[in-house]
């Protein structure tokens, strides 16, 4: 994903996913009862239009030999306060879309 976002966006989903992950799988073991790795490939800060944008993130889960495609998308709320605060303002958008995926692994683990 760094290569594909740069930083600090790849940092910080690198400092988030592990914690969500731990916490949303807590005193869960997969059915196959392998680690999980999720490896994000994407990142996408949507433009603002309408005071709101379409954010994505996206990669693979992978169980032993298995592996899927995982993604989540958000709505982000623009804010006036936003304009001033970008990096602020890019850092709670990429824990939203980290949040969200995670979401959805833990529902389909």
């Amino acid at each position: 994903m760094r290569a594909n976002v740069g930083d600090p966006t790849a940092s910080w989903v690198q400092q988030a996913l592990p914690e969500q992950l731990a916490q949303a799988l807590a005193g869960r073991m997969t059915a196959q009862g392998g680690a999980l790795v999720v490896r994000i490939d994407y990142l996408t800060l949507g433009p603002i239009k309408d005071s709101s944008a379409r954010d994505n993130i996206s990669g693979v889960a992978m169980i032993g030999n298995v592996q899927w495609p995982v993604r989540a998308t958000t709505k982000y709320q623009a804010s006036a306060i936003d304009q001033t605060l970008v990096e602020r303002s890019n850092r709670q958008r990429v824990a939203q879309l980290v949040q969200a995926l995670t979401y959805w692994l833990a529902r389909d683990l």
